[in-house]
């Protein structure tokens, strides 16, 4: 839904629209000497095909994967395995995974400035930005590993339906 960016609910979202963040986001790119390969989609496997692609041809991404963000653990691996810096907006759930200083780094919506800043960060730390990256894997194979997950969901089920011990549930 971010083609709807300035449209949709502009108390939460703002009042600029996807086509101005795209001549913001490709003026600074160009300010920077850098090249800018901006894509929207609304349709989860497009944008899982845009991150591993990203992989094999840029030096990192920048992201707005908007509610996908609280729900798609096909995204949130792509990101894992493309094991480049990651910058996005604070806007969605995505502080869950990126999270300042330590894998990558957020800017604020609207925020050409901030975005600005992050780049330059990545430019001119290109091992830290590595880090990043690495400790952002490190993160998500923790934190995010789906049996991990499924344990977790399972003991709190347990725990807040007082199951007795004999009619847990059995794991695989």
């Amino acid at each position: 839904n971010l083609n709807l960016l300035g449209l949709r609910e502009p108390q939460l979202y703002g009042t600029t629209t996807l086509a101005q963040i795209q001549e913001d986001t490709e003026r600074l790119a160009a300010e920077l000497d850098l090249a800018c390969d901006f894509r929207q989609t609304n349709h989860e496997g497009v944008l899982v095909d845009l991150i591993q692609e990203a992989r094999e041809k840029n030096a990192g991404i920048v992201i707005n994967a908007g509610a996908y963000t609280h729900t798609s653990v096909a995204i949130l691996d792509a990101l894992n395995a493309a094991e480049l810096p990651v910058v996005a907006t604070r806007l969605t759930g995505i502080p869950e995974i990126v999270r300042p200083g330590e894998t990558g780094l957020l800017f604020e919506m609207e925020d050409v400035d901030g975005l600005r800043a992050a780049i330059e960060q990545i430019q001119a730390q290109p091992q830290q930005a590595a880090a990043w990256a690495r400790q952002g894997r490190r993160l998500v194979e923790a934190e995010f590993d789906q049996r991990h997950n499924v344990a977790r969901l399972l003991s709190l089920v347990v725990e807040t339906t007082h199951i007795p011990q004999s009619q847990q549930f059995m794991g695989a």
